[in-house]
Parts: structure tokens; sequence; C-alpha cells
């Protein structure tokens, strides 16, 4: 983790204080990279593109996604997907410093285990889906070169699951032992009350 850190404060120090001209002078990024540390999913790729209004506020919309197949939640599963998306604003502070916050869904799809399964009467239902949304905060750091070369670093942001969500939970009539069913019951609300987070997530692009 250490190499990362070494590595952003490198690039800060050779942008120097030009990302805020250069931002002032572009309107345009796209960007592609991955959050290292997150939930659910520890490992996402992302793409976005931000439009920049001037050097102090940008508008920025976001795709994620995550797969993984292990027991990410109390519950076993083979497998599972994750889809996020935001909206996010940038406030800048100084030379690439900024403040994030927005707007986000969570898409998450989940195959239900052969523990789950050895036990079902109707095993062609094995999958359920959680729609979360809610707002996001965080801060991070964006350096952009003369070049349109751009590097952003988000150190941490949470979304939280205020605005509501969405369950197809249609496996839980096909689970008859009632203690099986509990165990979904409560991954499910794990998901729709829990905030997640990104920790580190790093972003490569281009500005223009």
């Amino acid at each position: 983790m250490k190499w990362i850190f070494s590595f952003c404060f490198f690039f800060s120090l050779s942008a120097g204080a030009n990302s805020l001209a250069n931002r002032t002078n572009t309107n345009h990024t796209f960007l592609v990279g991955t959050e290292i540390l997150s939930t659910w999913l520890p490992i996402k790729f992302t793409g976005s593109y931000t439009y920049i209004f001037n050097s102090i506020w940008s508008f920025e919309a976001e795709a994620a996604r995550g797969k993984f197949g292990a027991q990410v939640l109390i519950f076993d599963v083979a497998s599972v997907t994750e889809y996020r998306y935001s909206l996010l604003t940038r406030r800048y502070v100084g030379n690439s410093f900024n403040w994030i916050f927005g707007l986000y869904k969570d898409d998450f799809r989940a195959k239900i285990g052969s523990d789950f399964l050895d036990d079902m009467s109707d095993t062609s239902i094995d999958d359920l889906g959680v729609d979360v949304y809610g707002i996001v905060l965080g801060f991070g750091n964006r350096w952009q070169w003369r070049n349109g070369f751009t590097l952003s670093a988000d150190w941490f942001r949470i979304n939280a699951p205020v605005l509501g969500h969405k369950i197809k939970d249609g496996i839980l009539e096909n689970i008859e032992d009632e203690n099986d069913r509990d165990q979904v019951k409560s991954g499910i609300k794990k998901v729709t009350n829990l905030p997640t987070v990104v920790i580190l997530g790093l972003y490569l692009g281009y500005s223009f």
C-alpha cells in the first residue's frame, strides 16, 4: 500500500501548481480506474466522464463493476456481481484537492450457493437482487497536466443508502428451511441498510 501513496505523491509534485490552470482551460475528462479497497466487493473497475464547469466545480457520471465468487455476505453465495452508478459533483479547494458529493444506485446480484440449493424444491430460481439508492460523500485529489494526462485518487468515499431500495427476493419462497430463509433475509437487510465505502480509488485518463 505504501508504494501507492508514494506514486501519487510523486505525481502531485510533478503536476505542481499547474492542475488548477489546466483544469480552467479544459471542459471534458474521461477516466478509467480501479477501486482497490471497497465494499461490498473489494475490487471494482470503473469508467467515468466529467464535465468541468470551471476551476472550482465539475460534474461526473461514473459506472463501476465488481464480481466475486465468495462468501461476502453472512450466507452462502456462489457468486456476486455489483454494479454502482454515481452522479457526482466535485468541489475543488486549491490545486487538486476536491470534496465529492452526489447520488448513487447500487445494483447488487447474488447467486445462491450449494448449501441452499440442496434444500430447495425448485432450483430454477437461484438468484436474488437488491437495488439501493443513496448519497455519496468523500474527498480526493485530481492532478491534470497541460498535455491532458489526468491522474485522480479518491482517498475515501462513503455511499449511504438513504433514498430507498428495491428487492427481488422471489427465491425466499423456494427456501424451505426457516434458518436458511432467515440468513438470506438478514443478508438482504445488511445490503439495504449498511453504508458502503471506497477507501482507495485510482483513475487514469485524458482531459481536453
